[in-house]
């Protein structure tokens, strides 16, 4: 089994389509009338499919991906599932507003998210706001086709391969240990004795 197979079955395949699973069906309960749920987990959904987008475009690219890589992978692996991230320019758009706007104000640029099981369509419009809206029910569903047509790829091809072990590698190495130790130093933070606490 290789690398790229231990991470997708772990990061995407379970813990991804896990959690998202979980933030859709508390959805539906919650337009069925259950009031348990105070929200209905529109933006953590959201928010979560782009983490992921980020965190492969990352290993597509062998590097941390920057805005325009992201908008590259999106429309390679997306384009084919919806008309509307074909493009590339509509690609960086599109991340721009929602990811963007998500991330940094909590809220898409001047856009909406909304749960629609009953419709095939990324992008909702608001007919009294006219706003735009992303639909996370299919923006999950096409997600999920783009990151195993990605992950066929690296079965097939050795370079995408290589670029995957790269920033996987540096993660690790690099990511990882410094931020580790950053926060070690910050807080003179002990491994050891808070294991034994």
């Amino acid at each position: 089994m290789s690398l790229h197979d231990d991470v997708f079955r772990q990061q995407v395949w379970a813990f991804f389509c896990d959690d998202l699973e979980s933030c859709l069906f508390v959805s539906k309960l919650k337009q069925c009338g259950i009031k348990e749920f105070k929200g209905g987990l529109n933006f953590t959904a959201a928010l979560t499919i782009f983490s992921v987008i980020d965190f492969l475009a990352g290993f597509w690219m062998g590097k941390k991906a920057e805005q325009s890589e992201i908008a590259k992978f999106i429309c390679k692996y997306f384009g084919k599932y919806s008309l509307a991230l074909s493009d590339e320019k509509l690609c960086k758009q599109f991340y721009n507003v929602f990811r963007n706007g998500l991330s940094h104000q909590w809220s898409p640029k001047l856009s909406g998210v909304a749960m629609d099981f009953t419709v095939e369509h990324l992008i909702l419009e608001d007919k009294s706001t006219k706003l735009l809206h992303l639909n996370v029910p299919f923006f999950y569903k096409i997600s999920v086709k783009a990151f195993r047509d990605y992950e066929k790829d690296l079965d097939s091809d050795p370079t995408l391969a290589e670029k995957f072990k790269r920033r996987y590698d540096n993660l690790i190495e690099n990511d990882g240990m410094q931020s580790l130790e950053y926060f070690k130093s910050l807080y003179n933070f002990d491994v050891e004795k808070s294991k034994k606490q």
